[in-house]
C-alpha cells in the first residue's frame, strides 16, 4: 500500500480513507 492519496487504495483494512 502506497501513501499517494486515494487513487488506487481508498480504504484501509479498517475501512477508513487511506491518505
Amino acid at each position: 500500500i502506497s501513501c499517494g492519496g486515494t487513487h488506487s487504495v481508498a480504504r484501509t483494512r479498517d475501512g477508513r480513507m487511506f491518505s
